[in-house]
């Protein structure tokens, strides 16, 4: 992200300089929260397994995933989206378990 910016003042230059140090680092942070976002889906994943959920561990999946999204949805509502996709994609993977292990069980 160097941007060449060549000025008649070196004021300006310095001024260009700055901003382009505030970018890198408004970038890295959002960088280091995308990341936490990832893990804490993972998390979810490696906490509920792979399989079929039952009653239980779906209302505490649901109740986990509602006290992440409002740790992203306070940082920005970029995070949110995000996350609330990511975590939406994450329902419909134990929501297609629970359908596939029911049609296995009545194909028996």
């Amino acid at each position: 992200m160097n941007k060449r910016i060549f000025w008649k003042h070196e004021t300006c230059y310095a001024q260009a300089v700055i901003d382009t140090f505030v970018t890198e680092r408004g970038y890295m942070e959002e960088l280091k929260i995308i990341y936490g976002l990832i893990t804490s889906i993972w998390k979810l994943c490696r906490k509920y397994g792979i399989g079929k959920l039952t009653c239980e561990q779906w209302e505490s999946f649901i109740e986990d995933g509602k006290k992440a999204r409002e740790f992203y949805l306070a940082r920005g509502v970029q995070y949110d989206v995000l996350y609330r996709g990511m975590f939406s994609a994450l329902q419909d993977y134990y929501i297609q378990k629970k359908d596939e292990q029911g049609k296995r069980q009545d194909g028996k």
